[in-house]
């Protein structure tokens, strides 16, 4: 049991609220930075998806390029919307834009670009 002098009760009050008011502090400065690690890890996310999007559309390029479906030009994968001879694939997030030019005799210069 602890026992306080009557004197002294304010002086525990002003101690204990200012132990909470330290607790708060820290706690928000804690969500603080999760919040912050989480925005950072989506964003991440976001950007190798993008990536790995971009990379297949370059293979999908190659393999047309090599049947003979496309030609010097610009060519989408798009989520939903696209008309031929674009590609409509729901399974990627974002729209890859594939400019394919022509790069001297029979070769072909490939750039694949998304926004995420």
């Amino acid at each position: 049991m602890i026992f306080i002098e009557t004197g002294k009760k304010g002086l525990t009050m002003v101690l204990v609220l200012g132990v909470v008011i330290i607790i708060m502090v820290l706690s928000g400065v804690m969500l603080s930075l999760i919040q912050s690690q989480s925005t950072q890890t989506q964003h991440q996310v976001r950007r190798i998806q993008a990536y790995y999007a971009s990379f297949a559309g370059v293979n999908l390029a190659l393999e047309r390029l090599r049947t003979g479906d496309w030609n010097i030009g610009t060519y989408r994968i798009c989520p939903a919307g696209c008309s031929a001879p674009d590609i409509n694939d729901g399974s990627i997030g974002f729209t890859v834009v594939m400019d394919i030019s022509d790069a001297g005799g029979v070769t072909k210069k490939i750039k694949a670009s998304t926004l995420y």
